[in-house]
């Protein structure tokens, strides 16, 4: 039997670091694909707009909660996972809104 990881102690003692959700928008040959990213505010500058997220971000996958993701030919959506890993080298395009300052919880 594998150990099982329990992240809501984590999620509880990281609540207190506040950070800033975005509405991201990703698209590859066949999917679109909207998901919210959180970004920690840690090194943060509050001048900063949603591209300078973007172009500070240096993985090469990005996760992404509360997803949907649709054919881009019909529309139709294809599924809505509670999260997805999204490798950026798969990504056409990419952009993003900011939805506000919030916590982890």
């Amino acid at each position: 039997m594998g150990t099982r990881l329990d992240t809501r102690g984590e999620r509880a003692e990281q609540a207190a670091y506040p950070g800033r959700k975005y509405r991201v928008t990703a698209f590859t040959t066949t999917h679109k694909i909207v998901g919210t990213a959180f970004a920690a505010t840690g090194d943060y500058d509050p001048s900063w707009r949603t591209s300078d997220f973007l172009r500070s971000f240096d993985g090469d996958r990005m996760v992404l909660g509360d997803v949907e993701i649709r054919d881009v030919k019909t529309g139709t959506i294809v599924d809505k996972p509670e999260y997805v890993m999204l490798s950026l080298r798969s990504v056409e395009m990419l952009y993003a809104e900011e939805l506000g300052v919030d916590a982890l919880v």
